[in-house]
């Protein structure tokens, strides 16, 4: 009784060691590839992103947190998720920010977030629900973040992004 014990207990130590392997770790420093970033509002109208901009990616992956630091012209936006409850705080460089969760799906690491902004001047406050996929290339040298943007309850069409950053 007591080996059957002892090897049902290896065998839920080594999957979860199997998983957490599996997981990639997205730590590091990365810059905008312009060249292969889009920002598209539909797939009729894409265009590439700024190539005047410098935009930098900092990413602290650990067991208990995820922290991503975002640079664009020299302007930070920081958001923080642990990485045990999912649960952390989505930051824009417009200032606005929301509750979010982050969560692994096979290889990808998804964010989403519900984030209240104004995207009219003098318009309301309303919400967007944004989610991000990020993959790294096998060789973990490059990484992609497709980005969806999309009024919670509809009423407009949504904005898709593809970005592509070379690690540092």
């Amino acid at each position: 009784m007591r080996t059957k014990i002892l090897m049902i207990a290896g065998l839920l130590f080594s999957g979860t060691i199997l998983t957490a392997a599996d997981q990639p770790n997205f730590s590091g420093t990365y810059t905008l590839d312009h060249g292969k970033s889009e920002f598209l509002s539909s797939k009729e109208d894409s265009r590439p992103a700024k190539a005047d901009e410098i935009i930098t990616l900092s990413v602290v992956q650990d067991t208990e947190k995820l922290e991503i630091t975002r640079s664009e012209n020299g302007r930070k936006t920081s958001s923080i998720f642990s990485m045990k409850s999912g649960v952390g705080v989505y930051s824009l460089r417009s200032g606005d920010s929301g509750n979010s969760k982050v969560q692994f799906k096979g290889k990808r690491l998804l964010l989403e977030a519900e984030v209240m902004m104004q995207p009219l001047q003098s318009g309301p406050r309303v919400p967007f629900l944004i989610t991000e996929r990020w993959e790294l290339s096998p060789d973990s040298k490059t990484l992609t973040i497709h980005n969806e943007m999309v009024l919670k309850g509809g009423g407009i069409p949504g904005i898709s992004s593809s970005y592509t950053y070379s690690r540092n």
